[in-house]
This record gives structure tokens, C-alpha cells and sequence, in this order.
């Protein structure tokens, strides 16, 4: 896990002289899954993204991170990106409306892949 290596990092750019005092220490998170993570709400007809910092795990987590000043998350879903920027300072307003993925069911997407080849004859397929 890159955070129990944040101390060596800081030691590595002191002793290349690319940090002389305190630095701001952050995390680039990115949602790799094909299609995305998306959950239906209930009472919610649309599925939704499901967002890092809404989640209730990931803010316990961050919160804990001492030596983490903020976290960058990128996800997409169907057309749609999303970037989103935590700190120390916003991870509150997160909480106003975090979801428990314990509570929710991200919804099992298999990708499906369609093909298909039009053939057309070479001697032109007409008979006279």
C-alpha cells in the first residue's frame, strides 16, 4: 500500500533536494472497472455512480490517514466523468451524504461484446 511508504517518499525527495520544508501529500484514485460501480438507490428509478468520497468506508479510512492531506478521485459512468477533490477540511460535507456500501448492492455489470461480418461475394453474386 503506497500510504505505508508516504515516509520513505518524503525521505526520497529530501536527500534529492525537492522538498525543503513541509509538503502537501495527496493520492491520485482512480475507478478502473469497465463500466463503472453504479447502485440503485431505493426508491430511485436511475442507478447512480457510486462516488468514492460518498463512501462511508473510504472517509473512515481518509480520516485516519494522518499523513494524508487529500485525495484526488476519478470514476466514470456511461458518458459521464467524475473528479473530485477531498482534504482534511471537506471530508464534513462528504459525511452530509455518504453512503455505506454495506447498506447498498453495486449493481453486477458483465460487459458484453456483439460482432458481426457482412460478406460481400467478389464476383459480384449476379447471374444472368
Amino acid at each position: 500500500m503506497h500510504y505505508n511508504k508516504v515516509d520513505s517518499y518524503i525521505e526520497n525527495l529530501k536527500s534529492h533536494g525537492l522538498m525543503q520544508d513541509k509538503m502537501q501529500v495527496g493520492f491520485f484514485i482512480e475507478d478502473t472497472t469497465v463500466l463503472g460501480n453504479v447502485y440503485a438507490p431505493p426508491g430511485w428509478e436511475p442507478v447512480r455512480p457510486v462516488i468514492l468520497c460518498h463512501c462511508k468506508q473510504f472517509l473512515d479510512e481518509f480520516e485516519k490517514c494522518t499523513k494524508l492531506d487529500f485525495c484526488i478521485c476519478a470514476s466514470s459512468y456511461s458518458n459521464n466523468s467524475f473528479l473530485w477533490f477531498i482534504n482534511k477540511q471537506s471530508s464534513s460535507q462528504y459525511r452530509e451524504i455518504e453512503i455505506d456500501l454495506e447498506s447498498i448492492e453495486i449493481l453486477n455489470f458483465q460487459p458484453k461484446v456483439l460482432g458481426w461480418k457482412i460478406s460481400i461475394p467478389t464476383d459480384g453474386g449476379a447471374s444472368e
